[in-house]
């Protein structure tokens, strides 16, 4: 097995890209400074601990310095290069260990009125000004002219709660905008991409009906738990009681903080492996000063798709196997066995275009189906997915413009089918393998570049279609383009 992994990570070697292009970041950064001269201004950095500015900082300052923005702290002081920093903080150091017992600590008045003269500062400033995480300190009707990079709050967590995702995709299949058909005339919706769902502290006697009529795997997770952590696998066979499932999850631990997943019993393999998909889904909300009243401002809901990289198991896929590093494949649960991860870490994460490689040398699939379907299926799903979350992910209640990653995965099956297990907001963000440092580098570099273009082009009222930054992610969802999601259903889905 461990010869045919290390093969696995030659067998697909790219002999030319064609999902995810290493970016370019000084082309666009000086781009993007032809074509908003005079309207790129400062960037600043949180001054508290946000894991993602702290696993991708390089990425992130490399994006805004291309750009043209100024690098300040949020008192406002230049902040110098990397290299003079390190002496700066070794020598401010000193004099703070030698001025400590003279020192006094800073009142809240004090920092108060330093973050009422910033948010004059920013105010009057009519450059956009890039700021990664607001301090809670700072008021957001005065970021007008900011666009904020914002962690997921608690009450945006809708989307990461399995059960609450499930419900929320059902209640807005509904609605009329959501109605969709694909090429053939077939109505399309969630069914097309969830995999059967149920709460088993809700309906259980419709549940248990279910499962007795439809035997197989299935598998219960947390609602609102990621990294494997909770994850059982439950096989329905007759007679099915809540029981079983309770013994299962365990006796302590409360049925309805549980979900009930079909499992894809018959999923596509890459030398016997289970693999899925993670991509990252960029929701950017533009905004800009209404012209209708004078007062205000108008504002726009964007998606932006990006291919991310493909997850694989250490080990050949079994069904009937208890062992869960066999079903699951994020890095989390796999670097539990660390000699093997260690052994064979570099095959257990591949680029898109080595998935795409490695389907054309074993025609499993029509050539180039990865670059040619899988991932606009993939994208017009992240697009549907946005529309039915635009009122809980929508940041309209102020006049900063707001952006937030998230990364859902997908699994395929034997048939080709395409199903998104779910959707994280705290996607990790480490580095382990050569995949997983490119893929994530230059999402970052991207993503900072076209949200700080997007939101300059809908500020000089220019369409946010073809993005010139724009090279891996994709337009997904476009509230300015309602047509732009059901178009893209109807090219992806028969």
């Amino acid at each position: 097995m461990l010869s045919s992994l290390r093969r696995t990570s030659n067998v697909s070697s790219r002999s030319s890209t064609v999902l995810s292009l290493p970016y370019p970041i000084e082309q666009c950064g000086a781009d993007m400074q032809r074509a908003f001269p005079g309207q790129i201004g400062r960037y600043y950095v949180t001054n508290a601990y946000c894991y993602a500015y702290a696993c991708n900082r390089m990425s992130i300052e490399m994006a805004a310095e291309s750009m043209g923005f100024e690098k300040r702290d949020f008192w406002g002081e230049v902040r110098p290069p990397d290299g003079e920093k390190k002496q700066q903080q070794q020598q401010q150091q000193q004099q703070q260990q030698e001025q400590q017992s003279q020192e006094s600590v800073v009142s809240g008045k004090s920092i108060e009125r330093r973050m009422d003269d910033l948010e004059r500062d920013l105010f009057r400033d009519p450059r956009l000004t890039l700021m990664i995480i607001k301090p809670d300190r700072m008021n957001w009707n005065k970021l007008g002219n900011c666009l904020v990079f914002e962690r997921c709050h608690p009450h945006r967590h809708y989307i990461a709660d399995k059960w609450q995702m499930f419900l929320t995709l059902r209640r807005s299949s509904t609605l009329r905008h959501m109605q969709m058909t694909t090429a053939s005339g077939k109505p399309f919706d969630f069914r097309w991409f969830i995999l059967y769902t149920a709460n088993p502290g809700y309906y259980q006697r419709d549940l248990m009906q279910y499962l007795d009529s439809h035997p197989g795997i299935y598998i219960l997770k947390r609602t609102n738990y990621s990294q494997g952590i909770g994850i059982q696998i439950y096989r329905a066979e007759r007679p099915n009681t809540v029981d079983r499932i309770r013994t299962c999850i365990g006796n302590r631990a409360s049925l309805n903080q549980f979900v009930l997943q079909k499992y894809i019993e018959r999923p596509l393999l890459i030398d016997k492996r289970k693999f899925d998909l993670r991509v990252y889904m960029m929701l950017l909300s533009c905004k800009r000063p209404s012209t209708s009243n004078g007062t205000g401002f108008e504002y726009s809901y964007f998606a932006f798709c990006y291919p991310g990289y493909v997850k694989l198991s250490c080990y050949p896929y079994n069904k009937v196997s208890r062992d869960l590093h066999v079903h699951l494949t994020n890095q989390f649960v796999q670097k539990q066995r660390w000699t093997m991860y260690t052994r064979v870490k570099e095959a257990t994460t591949w680029f898109p275009d080595e998935l795409n490689a490695y389907l054309n040398k074993r025609g499993r699939a029509e050539t180039d189906w990865c670059k040619n379907t899988l991932y606009n299926r993939i994208r017009a799903i992240v697009g549907y997915v946005a529309a039915a979350f635009r009122p809980h992910l929508e940041s309209n209640a102020s006049p900063a413009s707001v952006f937030r990653l998230y990364g859902p995965d997908f699994i395929v099956d034997e048939d080709l089918n395409v199903w998104l297990l779910e959707v994280n907001t705290f996607p990790a963000y480490a580095k382990n393998t050569a995949a997983l440092s490119g893929s994530i580098r230059n999402m970052w570099r991207e993503a900072v570049t076209i949200a700080t273009e997007a939101t300059l082009r809908y500020r000089n009222r220019l369409p946010v279609s073809g993005l010139t930054s724009m090279r891996n992610f994709q337009l997904a969802y476009s509230s300015e383009d309602p047509g732009l999601l059901s178009e893209l259903v109807k090219q992806s889905f028969a």
